[in-house]
């Protein structure tokens, strides 16, 4: 006997089909990747720790071009050139929206070092989050306890950071903290 289990269906290819997207790639980004100087995983650094779990056609099971092109935007990128970057290949509403409920739940569980999910769409040209595992909830002060290299890009924009602070307001005078709490229960 070894008590109570939680059931986490894991994210692949049939969840893109059954939300009617076009399929395209899936990576996994958990632990595994070692810690760097930074303060991080290696998986902020480098593509190799994300791991590929869906794919358009299997011809594309072994391409990580678009992943390779997401994590070297992350960090070799001038600030205008990340700007350009995340307007043109980045799904803004469902990052900001994945962003939000982090802040508004206080999840920390889509950290520096796992448990992020990533679709890329080959049809919209667009990299979105996959929402999954909100929880281990904290009551921090920081706004974004789930931070990390892509999020500190984004909020190191002005731009970005008022367009991902406007979401989240909205979130919160919807009462989504509410209609979340309402879902769990």
């Amino acid at each position: 006997y070894f008590g109570v289990y939680l059931y986490l269906s894991q994210v692949n290819e049939n969840l893109i089909r059954k939300n009617k997207l076009m399929p395209g790639s899936i990576y996994y980004g958990d632990s595994g990747a070692p810690i760097n100087s930074r303060g991080f995983t290696d998986l902020w650094i480098n593509e190799k720790y994300w791991v590929k779990k869906g794919s358009r056609n299997k011809e594309q099971n072994s391409f990580r071009g678009d992943i390779r092109f997401f994590i070297d935007k992350i960090n070799n990128s001038s600030e205008r050139d990340f700007f350009i970057f995340f307007n043109k290949y980045i799904d803004k509403k469902t990052f900001y929206d994945y962003i939000s409920i982090d802040r508004i739940t206080g999840s920390f569980h889509h950290d520096a070092n796992h448990n992020h999910k990533i679709y890329f769409d080959p049809y919209k040209g667009k990299f979105f989050p996959i929402q999954w595992d909100v929880r281990f909830w904290t009551t921090s002060k920081y706004k974004d306890p789930s931070y990390n290299p892509f999020i500190h890009r984004i909020v190191s924009n002005p731009i970005l950071n008022y367009e991902l602070d406007k979401v989240t307001y909205k979130h919160y005078q919807n009462d989504l903290e509410k209609r979340l709490y309402k879902i769990y229960k």
